[in-house]
């Protein structure tokens, strides 16, 4: 894990971003199915037709916002992660380029690529 962040902290505004736009879209996610409770159990009982308007123009606007949270989370985690495998990948090759020429022998240029790209695909 310390590894993994060691690659993250030269982008910790976007992934600050990143958690921030999460957190909104699970609250907008968890906001919804409580307004709808809200409007079932008021509803049934004396609601206005007002009141019941605007718990639904809130169900729908959290919605929205949750949506356009979860979109650019996606958006931010996406080019975060892109970001760190580039590093992770430039550091594993400037790392290939001080082994001896026994080292590419003994493991094989091939090997030594697809390792450079699948580990951190994996990671």
């Amino acid at each position: 894990m310390r590894l993994v962040l060691r690659f993250m902290k030269p982008y910790r505004p976007l992934l600050a971003l990143t958690i921030a736009l999460m957190a909104i879209d699970v609250v907008g996610a968890l906001l919804v199915p409580t307004l709808a409770a809200r409007l079932l159990n008021e509803g049934a009982a004396a609601m206005t037709m007002r009141t019941m308007a605007t718990t639904a123009m809130w169900m729908v606007a959290a919605s929205l916002v949750a949506c356009a949270c979860a979109i650019g989370a996606g958006y931010c985690c996406s080019r975060l992660f892109a970001r760190a495998a580039k590093d992770m990948r430039d550091a594993i090759y400037a790392k290939s380029l001080n082994l001896s020429v026994f080292d590419f022998r003994q493991f094989g240029t091939a090997s030594m690529v697809t390792r450079t790209m699948s580990d951190v695909v994996n990671i």
